[in-house]
């Protein structure tokens, strides 16, 4: 059975978990969990409890800001990261803009920056809750440990998103060829009307990269839920 096939009676999240971790990661991590419960009693959480409000908060602003610059970024002005979407109004040649070169390096560079962003807030979060409780604590530990081993995997995973885009960009392209003929006479502003190819394209693009944001703050977001339930 190959492993990208299972029935609910052959999945095993454990199984899978440890096909993601190599071996000596595995070793690593087995290592350090042994460890972590005597790091944990040795330990106190004598810092005072931490603000949920301001974890909550520091979590849903990093997230709108980066939210913020994907949007920003598909303005005709340079967001802030200086990450800008090709196009005609911002300088990106009619000829550009039917290959798909443009659009990769501009979903890498919005990739980068995500990765970056987040694991800085995943890094604050971690810090914020481990002082809390030696529950939290160990839970800040377990998740570093495990994003650790799971990192260059996590990496290649969505290194997979792009090539998925550029399957799409072929798709839409190709319609648009198809149904102009061949002579296509059509003006770049042309591609930008309502339903046609490009802004299809330029939407889905869009869609994607937020849909993307949200499964890379999935393990902050899961930090910040294990917060809530003991702070309440």
């Amino acid at each position: 059975m190959s492993d990208s096939k299972f029935s609910d009676g052959d999945y095993n999240l454990a199984e899978q978990l440890g096909r993601i971790i190599s071996l000596s990661d595995s070793i690593s991590l087995s290592r350090s969990l042994g460890q972590l419960s005597r790091q944990v009693s040795e330990s106190t959480a004598s810092e005072p409890l931490t603000s949920l409000h301001a974890v909550q908060k520091d979590v849903l602003e990093s997230r709108e800001k980066m939210m913020r610059t994907v949007i920003n970024s598909f303005a005709d002005q340079t967001s802030s990261t200086g990450i800008q979407l090709p196009s005609v109004s911002t300088g990106t040649k009619a000829e550009a803009l039917k290959t798909y070169e443009p659009y990769q390096r501009f979903y890498s560079m919005h990739q980068a920056e995500m990765a970056g962003s987040i694991q800085t807030l995943r890094l604050r979060v971690r810090e914020s809750i481990s002082s809390v409780s030696t529950e939290l604590h160990q839970l800040a530990e377990l998740d570093q440990i495990i994003n650790d081993s799971i990192a260059a995997h996590n990496g290649k995973l969505f290194n997979v998103t792009p090539k998925l885009l550029q399957q799409r960009f072929k798709e839409l392209l190709n319609a648009h060829q198809k149904s102009q003929g061949s002579h296509d006479a059509t003006e770049p502003l042309d591609w930008l009307k309502p339903g046609a190819w490009l802004t299809v394209f330029y939407k889905e693009l869009q869609e994607l990269l937020l849909a993307e944001l949200d499964v890379r703050l999935q393990p902050v977001l899961g930090l910040l839920e294990a917060l809530n339930d003991v702070s309440n």
